[in-house]
């Protein structure tokens, strides 16, 4: 992606491929997202997969990609981590009603970087 984005990733491998997938179940949200994997680590056959978002500003697509999170999330015991530039926040499905803010929150600061 030519774009700034958000990296978007669980800790296990298949739950970062579970997320992709139903994030390609929004329509809004398609075109905005690509599953990568990161380059090994010396020593390590396969870098770890994550999910590249395209960063949206605040309305249509940042409520959906929210929403789209927050309710994925309360289906599992899982954390996903977003991280843009240098910001890092994670998002668990106890925390995932404020999912909205917390992705809100870094797009800002690393908008104002």
């Amino acid at each position: 992606m030519d774009a700034p984005y958000v990296v978007a990733e669980c800790a296990d491998d298949s739950e970062t491929e579970d997320l992709f997938e139903w994030l390609q179940d929004e329509p809004e949200l398609r075109p905005l997202v690509a599953l990568q994997h990161r380059k090994p680590d010396d020593g390590h056959l396969g870098g770890a997969a994550e999910i590249a978002i395209a960063v949206v500003s605040a309305g249509g697509p940042l409520a959906i990609l929210a929403t789209s999170l927050r309710t994925w999330l309360q289906h599992r015991g899982v954390t996903v981590r977003l991280q843009t530039g240098d910001l890092d926040v994670e998002i668990t499905a106890d925390r995932a009603k404020d999912a909205e803010k917390m992705i809100a929150r870094i797009l800002d600061r690393d908008s104002s970087s």
